[in-house]
């Protein structure tokens, strides 16, 4: 029986990063920022092998580095929407 692309895939040790945002108050009586809820929730998430992981910490390094941001902050999605991405292409 030959073997499919999605089980050679899923046999390597996987690496998965997710991640939410949104804020999850549920309190829609308010406008929001003004003590009400987001009307939205994004959750994002990365599936990659284990032998790879480090490429994402290359990139969040450059995206910090570049930014000139202290990498004791988390960067926010806000903030990332103002940025010039084409900038990180390597």
């Amino acid at each position: 029986m030959p073997t499919s692309g999605a089980t050679l895939f899923f046999r390597k040790h996987m690496i998965i990063y997710l991640d939410e945002s949104g804020e999850l108050g549920w309190n829609f009586t308010k406008p929001y920022g003004f003590g009400g809820s987001s009307r939205f929730l994004s959750i994002t998430f990365l599936i990659i092998p284990e032998e790879k992981r480090h490429l994402t910490k290359r990139i969040v390094r450059k995206v910090y580095r570049c930014e000139n941001q202290r990498t004791d902050i988390e960067l926010k999605g806000n903030f990332l929407r103002k940025m010039n991405l084409s900038k990180y292409n390597t």
